[in-house]
This record gives structure tokens, sequence and C-alpha cells, in this order.
């Protein structure tokens, strides 16, 4: 759990704090070595409580359930080509803006997607809202071996980036997917850390923010 509040109640929780030390140095004064007096030790103690209360309780009465946005990809290896759907669900009771991140790697070859599946175009999600695209990729194999079709080895990850008109930001992700033509076709099924160690340790790491950063995508959520 972060010590940092969420985002809205920045503003509250620093104010809180810098009440709390205030007291503490106007009770102290310039004699910190002083006598001790209970006293004012009491009514320090108080007035830090009291803000601290008033905190919480502006906390207790803005309070919002989070954002919860889940993202999937399924697909299908074919002989000549990739068939992928990205399925987007917005769970929360409030308007997000995501940029979906979808890296593909055919055979250790990276594949080229455009601006949407590059985080570089915002999707607007309403709320309880589910977005569903579908797409495929040709896949042209080296001359055919003796034996069967070619064995492509494809790598899928999705990373989702979102912000809400609340100003939280937040990424869903990374979700790692392998499919091979001839043992297992089928993508779906998320992999766990033994498999992402092997089939997706000598790939490039997952991004960790949008390719325009985090104020931009903040900014597209306020515009809408």
């Amino acid at each position: 759990m972060s010590l940092i509040p969420p985002r809205r109640f920045i503003p509250a929780w620093a104010l809180a704090w810098t009440a709390s030390i205030a007291g503490v140095l106007l009770a102290i004064g310039p004699k910190w070595r002083g006598t001790y007096d209970p006293s004012l030790a009491v009514l320090t103690a108080t007035l830090i409580a009291v803000v601290w209360y008033t905190y919480f309780s502006y906390r207790a009465l803005h309070r919002q359930d989070p954002t919860l946005l889940v993202a999937e990809v399924q697909g299908l290896v074919n002989p000549i080509r990739l068939d992928l759907n990205v399925e987007l669900t917005n769970h929360s009771p409030r308007r997000i803006v995501v940029r979906p991140y979808l890296e593909i790697w055919v055979d250790g070859s990276p594949h080229a997607l455009d601006a949407f599946y590059t985080a570089r175009e915002d999707l607007p999600l309403d709320p309880h809202h589910v977005f569903t695209r579908g797409f495929n990729i040709p896949l042209e194999p080296p001359p055919k071996p003796a034996g069967g079709p070619h064995d492509w080895h494809v790598h899928v990850r999705l990373t989702v980036f979102w912000a809400d008109d609340l100003k939280e930001t937040g990424r869903v992700g990374p979700y790692s997917y392998y499919a091979e033509l001839l043992t297992g076709p089928a993508i779906g099924q998320t992999l766990g850390a033994t498999q992402l160690r092997t089939h997706f340790g000598s790939l490039p790491a997952p991004p960790e923010a949008p390719p325009h950063g985090w104020p931009a995508l903040r900014r597209s959520a306020s515009a809408d």
C-alpha cells in the first residue's frame, strides 16, 4: 500500500503534514531544550489529532471507488496470418481515457503497429463500457520445409495506460502471451513467472509510462 494518497487528496494531505509540523515547531519554540511542559504537550497532541481527524473525515466524505480496467487479448496463429482481438472493459462508474500499448514479435522479430496500438491515440471509455477490436496480420512463411507448414512462434504483450476524470492515472498489465502454430496456436492464456523468463527474458522490457508521458494523458482525460 502506497504512503502517498491518491492525487486528488495530495493538497489536503500536504496541508495536514504542514499543520502538524508547524504545531510541533510552535510548541517547541526557540528553546527546544527547555523545561518540559505537560500542558503544552497535551495541547499540541490534541491539535495534531484534530488536524488528522479532519483530513481523514475529508477523505471519507469524498471517497470514490477506485478505477478498475480489465484488458485481455485473444487470438489464433494460422499458417498464413495471425488473428488477434483486444478487449478493454471499464468496470468503473466514471469515464476514463485509455491508451493501449500492444507489442508483437513473430519468430523473434517485432511487428510494427499503428498509433492506436502504440499508446499514441486516446480511447475514451464510458462507465461500464466494453471496447473490442479484432484485426489480423498476414504472415509470409519461408520456403515450405519438407514435412509441413512453418512453425510460427508468436509473442504478444499488452500494456494499457489510463487516466480518469478524478485526475488519477494507472497502468494495467503487462499481460504476456505466447503461441506456436504446431503445438499451441491459441492466444489467450497469460504466462506465469517461469514462462515469462523462458519466452520473454530476451525481449525488451515493457514500458513504464505512455510515450508522451503521464501529464499528457491526464490532460486528455480532463479535456474529455
